[in-house]
């Protein structure tokens, strides 16, 4: 008769325990579904409800570029046009470089690849494959505007790719850019 005893409380505490962790991992396994869940149905635009854009005061720039940089992108796109190249200005560093997926701090260096630009890149007006970069610089720089195109610079010559660093302030001739631009080999 004790047998009988201790063999029923044995599978009472059998079912008890069996019933708990049959609750406890179907929690468990929920929640890891609803965290891996993912969204499904149209994308709603939702930020106008984030940000009240009625009271957004923009001015639209005149010009993309200060006068000394339309002047010297001008000069550039003249001598290139006849060599098929393409120059543009303003090209964020994250449109010319890509970073691989098990980088370290892979997330830092995209930022920052996102934040700067090359003041021109110059392509092959076929392909658009980037050929060469241009930093310019001058004396009203700011430190942090000094930074950015160090980055660029490293980066440029991470990769093996030519770039030029121009001064503003100087008085850049059509012949001069020319010569720069056989300098790096770019053009013959």
């Amino acid at each position: 008769m004790p047998y009988v005893i201790i063999l029923c409380l044995a599978i009472i505490v059998f079912l008890l325990i069996k019933n708990f962790f049959e609750k406890y991992f179907t929690n468990i396994a929920s929640d890891l579904n609803k965290k891996k869940a993912k969204p499904t149905g149209d994308v709603i635009d939702i930020s106008h409800s984030w940000i009240d854009v009625s009271d957004l005061q923009l001015i639209k720039r005149e010009q993309l570029l200060l006068p000394k940089e339309l002047a010297l992108f001008n000069q550039f796109y003249n001598i290139l046009f006849e060599h098929h190249f393409t120059i543009f200005p303003k090209v964020r560093l994250a449109e010319i470089f890509s970073l691989p997926t098990n980088t370290k701090n892979r997330n830092e260096f995209q930022l920052r690849l996102m934040e700067r630009t090359a003041d021109y890149l110059i392509c092959e007006t076929s392909t658009l494959k980037p050929k060469l970069l241009i930093f310019t610089n001058s004396q009203n720089d700011s430190k942090r505007e000094k930074l950015a195109k160090e980055f660029g610079i490293r980066a440029a010559e991470s990769v093996n790719m030519k770039y030029l660093n121009i001064n503003l302030d100087q008085n850049n001739e059509s012949t001069d850019l020319l010569e720069l631009l056989k300098s790096v080999a770019l053009i013959k």
